[in-house]
C-alpha cells in the first residue's frame, strides 16, 4: 500500500505543478462574462460593432469549457480578430513575461479545432523569459521559444510544440498568445493579415513539466523506452528494457491522477519487453502510462484520438 500512495502522491505533484504553471489553463473561470475573456487572459478586439471575437463555448475536450477564438471581415468596413494572450499587468500587449514559470520546460500541449477560411492557418506563440537574460538574436530577454501554425481540424486535437533554447539556463516567466490566423510571419518577424471568417477552438493547455521533475526518490527502472503512438486511435505500442526481475504493474492514470485502467500485473522478466495494449474503452485525452515496480517507475504521457 505504501508504494501505491508514494506513486500517487508524486503522480499529483508532477500533474499540480503543470497545472498551476498556466494561469487559466483550462479556461474554466471567466469571472469578468462569457465575451470578456476567460481569467488570466485578456483580449482586446471584443464587443466591437456587437462582434464578440473571443467567447465561451461549451464545445470543449477537458472540462466544461473551452475558448472559441473567431474572425469577422466586412469588407470595406473593419476587420475583427479574436486574438487572446496571457493576461499582463497594466493591460500590456505583446510579447512580454506574464507570469511566473519553475522549470526549464520542454514544450507546451493543449488541443485545439479549427475551421480555416480562405487559407487562413491557426498560430501560437509561447516565449519563455529570464529576467537580466540578452537573447543574442536581439529578441530581449527571452529565452525560449516554441511556435506553430496549424490548419484546420473538424474535432478537438492534441497538439505539442517543442521549446528551442538559445542559452542552458532556467526560465523565470512566460507568455502565450492564441490567434485565429497566421499573424507574423517567424521568419522575418512581418504581420500578415487575416483572409478569412476562421474559427479556433483551444483546451486544455500544458507544460510538460514531467519530462524534466522526474521522480528525485525513485530510479527510472526501464531502459530503451519507445510508445507509440502517443496520439493514436487508442491501439498503444509499448518496448522498453528491464534489467531485473520484479514484480511490475503497468496501469493509465488520467491528468488528475486518478487511475484510468490496469494493464499489467505479475512477474516480469528481464530484458526487452513488448506490448501492444487496447485502449478502445478509453475516452479521448490525454494520460500517462505508467510502469513501477518496488525499485522505481517510468512515466510516460500520451494521448488517445479516435
Amino acid at each position: 500500500m505504501k508504494k501505491t500512495i508514494t506513486l500517487f502522491l508524486c503522480l499529483v505533484g508532477m500533474i499540480g505543478l503543470r497545472a498551476q504553471e498556466i494561469p487559466g489553463y483550462n479556461f474554466e473561470n471567466w469571472s469578468l462574462g462569457d465575451t470578456l475573456g476567460p481569467d488570466g487572459w485578456q483580449c482586446h478586439a471584443n464587443n466591437f460593432n456587437g462582434f464578440n471575437a473571443v467567447t465561451k463555448s461549451t464545445d470543449h475536450c477537458e472540462g466544461s469549457f473551452s475558448v472559441k477564438l473567431a474572425i469577422q471581415i466586412t469588407p470595406g468596413v473593419d476587420t475583427i480578430v479574436g486574438n487572446l494572450e496571457s493576461k499582463q499587468a497594466g493591460g500590456q500587449e505583446g510579447l512580454n513575461p506574464a507570469f511566473p514559470v519553475t522549470m526549464a520546460h520542454t514544450s507546451i500541449t493543449g488541443y485545439y479545432k479549427y475551421t480555416s477560411v480562405a487559407g487562413d492557418s491557426a498560430q501560437i506563440f509561447a516565449p519563455l523569459f529570464k529576467t537580466g537574460y540578452n537573447n543574442p538574436l536581439g529578441y530581449g530577454n527571452i529565452l525560449a521559444m516554441a511556435a506553430g501554425v496549424a490548419g484546420s481540424v473538424p474535432t478537438f486535437t492534441p497538439f505539442s510544440l517543442n521549446f528551442g533554447y538559445f542559452d542552458v539556463q532556467v526560465p523565470d516567466s512566460g507568455y502565450i498568445s492564441l490567434s485565429p490566423f497566421k499573424e507574423i510571419d517567424i521568419a522575418n518577424g512581418s504581420k500578415l493579415p487575416a483572409h478569412g471568417n476562421s474559427v479556433l477552438y483551444v483546451d486544455a493547455l500544458n507544460y510538460d513539466t514531467y519530462i524534466t521533475t522526474g521522480i528525485n526518490d525513485k530510479a527510472d527502472i526501464t531502459t530503451n523506452f519507445s510508445l507509440y503512438p502517443r496520439a493514436g486511435n487508442g491501439h498503444l505500442q509499448v518496448r522498453f528494457e528491464t534489467a531485473n526481475t520484479d514484480f511490475t504493474t503497468i496501469k493509465v492514470y488520467d491528468l488528475a491522477a486518478r487511475e484510468i485502467k490496469g494493464l499489467y500485473s505479475g512477474e516480469l522478466n528481464s530484458g526487452m519487453q513488448s506490448f501492444n495494449f487496447n485502449l478502445t474503452d478509453v475516452p479521448n485525452g490525454n494520460y500517462l502510462f505508467v510502469v513501477a515496480t518496488d525499485k522505481g517507475y517510468r512515466v510516460e504521457k500520451f494521448s488517445v484520438v479516435k
